[in-house]
């Protein structure tokens, strides 16, 4: 009985990755509202049916993917050494976002304009927490009494979510290692405790 209920949890997961992998693929070359559950399934290779009994829908999909890629890059960012860690976790996302550049952008049209139940502020105070474990672990201090290091947290992740947004929306104008430079600098020059 064992046996079997893992080799059905396997088969869930590896169709869930095949669905997972499809629309992303998918997702490079158009927007959601354009791909169709058809699309996606002949892309994965499974019957809609199929689709249907893991997901209500391409959107709930499109949800699943997000916090599947959100939980790769949480587990890498953990994983990153100490002292250049908000650097590298720059970095880190960068080079995503650049080889998934096309996929990116239409799911940030697709979010505008539609209500994809990701949840946003699990992903700022994962990235916020991260900041503020850096700065306290570097020993910077808090500006004053009131402005803790979570609040630095919050203005940096901030920041950087807008800038490298700003990326995205310039298109190919700017280089990643333009913006890699750039995002150094700045760090680099707040850096002195």
């Amino acid at each position: 009985m064992n046996s079997q209920i893992f080799h059905e949890d396997m088969r869930a997961r590896r169709t869930k990755r095949a669905l997972y992998d499809a629309i992303m693929r998918l997702l490079e070359q158009r927007p959601l509202s354009e791909i169709t559950v058809n699309d996606i399934c002949e892309q994965a290779m499974v019957h809609r049916t199929t689709l249907y009994k893991y997901f209500e829908s391409k959107t709930h999909l499109l949800e699943y993917a997000l916090m599947q890629n959100f939980e790769e890059f949480k587990t890498q960012m953990q994983s990153l050494p100490g002292e250049n860690r908000m650097i590298e976790t720059c970095d880190l996302a960068i080079d995503f976002i650049d080889a998934h550049k096309n996929c990116i952008c239409h799911i940030i049209e697709h979010a505008f304009i539609s209500a994809i139940p990701f949840d946003l502020d699990r992903f700022g105070q994962v990235i916020t927490q991260h900041v503020a474990a850096h700065w306290t672990a570097q020993g910077y201090p808090a500006l004053s009494s009131e402005v803790s290091n979570r609040i630095i947290g919050q203005f940096y992740a901030g920041g950087i979510a807008s800038f490298i947004l700003w990326w995205i929306r310039e298109g190919k104008t700017i280089s990643k290692e333009e913006i890699k430079s750039y995002l150094h600098e700045i760090f680099y020059s707040v850096r002195t405790p």
